[in-house]
Parts: structure tokens; sequence; C-alpha cells
């Protein structure tokens, strides 16, 4: 997705509504954020910050600790991540309760 619209779902991993506090470590910077949504492959934040497509960032959830990623899209004061980590190590990142909560499970990818 290239702006934040919800449009025709195209992602290979469920998606789920979060309320979570963030940093986001931008070079030798470092932003507080809103964790707005998050899955195995990358995450929606909120942060009034233009950054562009396809920087490279790290989202530091306390829950589960530093999540490496790069810019997607952006808009407005939202912002989309994709994970480098592969989900499986995502999955790891987040632990077997925020998984099972969240149900974000590797076997439940969307087609």
């Amino acid at each position: 997705m290239n702006n934040g619209d919800t449009g025709k779902e195209r992602r290979n991993h469920p998606r789920r509504s979060v309320i979570w506090m963030g940093t986001l470590k931008v070079g030798e910077f470092s932003f507080s954020c809103r964790v707005l949504d998050l899955s195995l492959a990358g995450a929606r934040i909120r942060l009034a910050l233009p950054l562009k497509r396809g920087a490279p960032v790290t989202l530091t959830i306390s829950r589960c600790g530093d999540l490496p990623a790069e810019i997607c899209w952006h808009k407005d004061d939202r912002l989309g991540l994709n994970f480098i980590l592969p989900p499986q190590e995502v999955r790891q990142l987040l632990g077997d309760h925020a998984v099972a909560t969240l149900g974000l499970d590797l076997s439940a990818r969307v087609d």
C-alpha cells in the first residue's frame, strides 16, 4: 500500500489494531510515537514526521524490543512500516501472549 488508504486488502499477514506507545529511531534521533496497528510484517504508526519511502528505521515497543523496518508510506501524521525481520522472528519478539491475544499466528495468512 502506498498511501495509507484502506483500499483492497493485499497483505499476507492479518493486521490488528493496538494502542501501544513506541519509539521510532531514525539515524541518531528517537521520536515517541503511537502504534495504531500491527502485523507480523509491519505496522502503522502515528507520528507527524514525513519520512521518505524506503528510509531505514527501528520501531521499539517496550513489550517486544527493537523491530528494524523501512518506511513504505506516509500520509498526514501516519506512517506505514515494513519490518525487515522475517515474520517468524517478529513473532518471537512479540511473544506467545501478544501473538495469541492479537491473533497474529503464522498460520493465519490472508489470501
